[in-house]
């Protein structure tokens, strides 16, 4: 039977790491089973990544349709898939979300179809209320296949459902050192230079509240300015270019604020994910709110601290091992004294908790199990 692939993610939306998880997906898919093209439910407007040995994509939707005349044409367009994957990312926490993902794949298996359902690489919650629980335990258990990319949402998943096929696993942007080996060359020479990457965020409420400049934008400039002064050279990373999250406006205020910062010192993620990750190459510590910053801080051997605006943050750090001392709650920006304390340890003991933190092949490798997992479902398909 021919391979008819459904893709849910957030794809073509200007977004670093999801572009690179959906090239790892689309990589995997390529390289072991029979599946030709994916579709993706939707698809945004912004630049998508299109990789060497890349299957076709195509799309059924974009963003900015009206819902309803999605859920009308669903019911003729959803017939022509018998596989849908879910993921990578963090898409099981908001109870009408995880609605609205089961409800598409009950229209795919309406009239008793058979169709393979998965979710792979994924953050299960948080989960803040009992409708959140019940709806992502309904979720789950439909679901032929779920692989987390964390400790904590492998445990959730199983306390919400004992007899769901579940792999722990890790985010699948991790495979790709194995899946595009020439990128990621192992003979790196670390310490050459005294960089530091730096990955801010601001939600865009936040962005436009009255009290921006000060809750915000000038913590963020004095965490700067204290980097700047230990004779460090500061590489701002923008890793989202697209509409929701206001990153370039916000780093335009701090290249206007901070004194020896440029705008040509800003790395802009440009719609190709390996030319960031080279640019990440360069850098010999990250400092990063992003979660895909520490993710691809481990996967090069670059010392890292985590200023986290969301708990996966800390997830992936646990599930990894690393140090507690180098990750911390940070959004909205607060207890800046706490935080340089802890970049001071990093600058000076950065290799120590990489040594005692599970070492990026075994990582990888866990990554790849669970796209193999994947892919061998797909294949019996």
């Amino acid at each position: 039977m021919e391979k008819k692939v459904l893709g849910v993610a957030w794809v073509g939306q200007g977004d670093f790491g999801d572009e690179a998880m959906a090239y790892a997906l689309r990589s995997a898919l390529g390289r072991s089973t029979d599946v030709k093209k994916l579709t993706y439910y939707q698809h945004g407007d912004s630049c998508r990544f299109m990789g060497k040995g890349d299957i076709p994509v195509k799309r059924l939707y974009g963003y900015k349709g009206n819902p309803r005349w999605r859920n009308l044409c669903d019911s003729l367009l959803l017939r022509r898939f018998n596989t849908i994957i879910y993921g990578g990312g963090s898409i099981l926490h908001s109870q009408a979300g995880i609605v609205r993902k089961l409800k598409l794949l009950q229209r795919m298996r309406a009239g008793e179809r058979e169709v393979f359902a998965a979710a792979i690489g994924v953050t299960v919650g948080p989960l803040n209320t009992p409708g959140e629980e019940a709806a992502c335990a309904d979720f789950i258990d439909a679901l032929d296949l779920v692989v987390t990319r964390d400790n904590h949402s492998y445990e959730l998943a199983k306390s919400l459902c004992p007899k769901a096929n579940l792999y722990s696993g890790f985010d699948i942007s991790m495979a790709l050192s194995a899946l595009c080996p020439e990128d990621f060359p192992e003979d790196i020479e670390r310490g050459r230079s005294n960089t530091v990457g730096v990955f801010l965020i601001v939600k865009a409420k936040d962005y436009h509240a009255q009290d921006f400049d000060e809750n915000i934008l000038q913590p963020y400039c004095s965490l700067l300015r204290y980097i700047l002064g230990t004779g460090a050279t500061l590489k701002p990373f923008v890793l989202y270019v697209g509409d929701d999250y206001p990153d370039i406006l916000l780093h335009k205020r701090l290249v206007a604020q901070v004194e020896g910062l440029g705008w040509d010192d800003v790395h802009v993620y440009d719609g190709n994910i390996f030319r960031t990750v080279e640019a990440m190459r360069s850098c010999n510590r990250i400092v990063s709110m992003r979660y895909h910053g520490i993710i691809f801080a481990h996967m090069l051997g670059i010392p890292f601290l985590s200023l986290e605006y969301d708990q996966k943050n800390s997830y992936f750090c646990r599930s990894v091992g690393y140090s507690e001392e180098m990750y911390v709650g940070f959004y909205p920006p607060h207890n800046l004294t706490d935080v340089y304390g802890r970049l001071d340890t990093l600058f000076e003991r950065g290799e120590d908790f990489l040594a005692t933190a599970k070492p990026p092949e075994e990582t990888r490798d866990i990554a790849i199990e669970g796209l193999k997992c994947l892919c061998s479902g797909v294949q019996r398909t």
